[in-house]
């Protein structure tokens, strides 16, 4: 009876003590950063011709629009796979951004 007890409390204590370990790290993507062209800040989906390439980089890039009050979409940021990387231009076809960066006041 001693061992069976044992056995649960070392149990629940595994059980216990694995809550409190920190999920693995992701991998940050490089994201191929976006400028979005004028009259289209309010799309959700966007193609090659609504889009100007800004960079690559794992942090939104900052200082692009500098107007304020900001509301509509400016910088946007995309998948790798979602890009053409040799001639830093979305694939033919229609793609919604990763992540979102700076806004402008604007569409």
């Amino acid at each position: 009876m001693k061992k069976y007890l044992l056995g649960v409390t070392a149990l629940l204590m595994a059980v216990g003590l694995s809550a409190y370990t920190a999920p693995p790290k992701k991998k940050i993507v490089d994201l191929y950063w976006f400028v979005v062209k004028p009259g289209y800040g309010m799309l959700s989906g966007f193609s090659n011709t609504m889009v100007d390439f800004h960079s690559k980089a794992d942090v939104v890039p900052t200082g692009v629009c500098m107007v304020w009050p900001w509301t509509y979409k400016c910088v946007i940021g995309f998948d790798p796979a979602d890009v053409d990387k040799v001639n830093n231009k979305l694939l033919p076809g229609s793609y919604f951004p990763v992540a979102i960066g700076e806004k402008r006041p604007t569409f």
